[in-house]
């Protein structure tokens, strides 16, 4: 009997027409790898008389995951497109621009994904309408890690291989290719580098939560319900003259401007693959404490999402993605 061996173990994606209906997973994610996990709540029922629980009643029953790795300009597309909203791309050329706007007032609708774990000699699980729930960028000097969580309809267990599919094409997001900015307007976004970043995470939370109702056809949740966004920008500054500055804005409550931006390799097109993370936000956490930080004098700072009513037609974030997926 061949083991079910750890190291072969590989995750696969397709993405749904219709969410929760099962498609062929035919992709894979090279920079992320998926972690699964079942969750069927069980309540043990007690009859008169009796010191021990006589039945069990079956209640929910869902798949909830974590995923991590590195972060890449094509991978990246998939996980926005779960956690912020659906978009189609734009352009005519070899480069295509994704660009992810959050309604403020109205509802976003979110990408699913049937997803197979598994691999090509003894068994495979399989799980649909699966959705980015939580998603994490850490930028530090070594690396560009992504992380998050996911959840999905109760899972299925196969037994032979997984389907055939193909690699998306694997552009990482270096760290040296990666400034970040912080400004007083929407306009001036991207005017003034900050130079002195010893670390950053961007955190989206809680983004959707599953929806049970009263259906015998249904094994699982029947949809998903959006929350509200629960967006920040964390950074870990040097305490020079630049980041003591935002000890006002701080106190002051003032909307502020970051931006994260990290341009990589040439597509072919125009424009190199590109990720900018646009946002209003307000300072929430700082200088709590100052403390050494590998030899620099340093604190922590985190900015939340927040709306602003004069960016655009209002809103608190764009992120933008230019690579040369054409379509998921």
């Amino acid at each position: 009997m061949v083991e079910r061996a750890t190291a072969v173990q590989a995750a696969q994606i397709g993405v749904e027409t219709t969410a929760g209906t099962a498609v062929l997973a035919s992709k894979r994610l090279l920079s992320v790898g998926f972690k699964q996990g079942i969750k069927v709540d069980t309540k043990a029922e007690m009859s008169q008389g009796f010191k021990l629980p006589t039945a069990v009643s079956i209640g929910k029953d869902w798949t909830e995951g974590t995923f991590d790795g590195y972060a890449g300009f094509n991978d990246l597309a998939y996980l926005l497109s779960s956690v912020l909203l659906d978009v189609t791309p734009s352009g005519a050329g070899v480069d295509k621009t994704w660009s992810f706007v959050p309604a403020v007032r109205s509802s976003d609708v979110p990408k699913t994904f049937t997803l197979e774990l598994g691999d090509a000699n003894t068994r495979f699980s399989r799980t649909t309408h699966n959705v980015i729930t939580d998603l994490s960028l850490s930028w530090a000097k070594e690396n560009i890690a992504v992380s998050g969580s996911y959840m999905g309809r109760s899972l299925t267990d196969n037994t032979g291989a997984l389907s055939a599919a193909t690699d998306v094409a694997n552009v990482i997001m270096q760290p040296g290719d990666t400034d970040f900015y912080l400004d007083t307007t929407s306009a001036g976004l991207g005017t003034t580098r900050l130079t002195r970043v010893i670390k950053a995470k961007l955190d989206i939370k809680g983004r959707w939560s599953p929806s049970f109702f009263a259906d015998s056809s249904e094994d699982s949740f029947t949809t998903v319900t959006e929350k509200a966004l629960d967006v920040t920008l964390g950074m870990t500054l040097a305490a020079d003259a630049t980041g003591m500055g935002l000890l006002t804005p701080y106190k002051a409550g003032t909307i502020l401007y970051p931006r994260w931006r990290t341009v990589g390799p040439t597509t072919g097109g125009a424009s190199p693959h590109t990720f900018t993370f646009d946002m209003a936000g307000r300072i929430t956490k700082a200088f709590e404490p100052l403390a050494d930080v590998d030899g620099i004098y340093a604190y922590d700072l985190e900015l939340k999402c927040v709306l602003d009513p004069g960016w655009s037609t209002g809103r608190g974030l764009v992120a933008t993605l230019i690579n040369t997926l054409a379509a998921l």
